[in-house]
């Protein structure tokens, strides 16, 4: 007897992946908004720097440019 699949769910896989992409390039456009830099978003999603870099690049998401901060002693 042939079983019949059911469906966990009405979403499709290319709309599940479409949408796991588009809640990625959310979060790290709020850490950008956040003002975090890379280097401190990076640390936060546990992920490389240059990773996360590329990730940017690729989407095209706009991140301020944040002067590091030189402290005299």
């Amino acid at each position: 007897m042939a079983r019949k699949m059911r469906s966990l769910s009405s979403e499709t896989w290319y709309s599940l992946r479409e949408r796991q992409e588009q809640e990625r390039i959310d979060l790290v456009l709020d850490l950008s908004k956040a003002g975090y830099t890379q280097t401190e978003a990076a640390e936060i999603l546990k992920v490389q720097r240059t990773t996360l870099h590329e990730f940017i690049k690729r989407k095209n998401i706009p991140w301020p440019n944040k002067q590091q901060r030189h402290y005299n002693e």
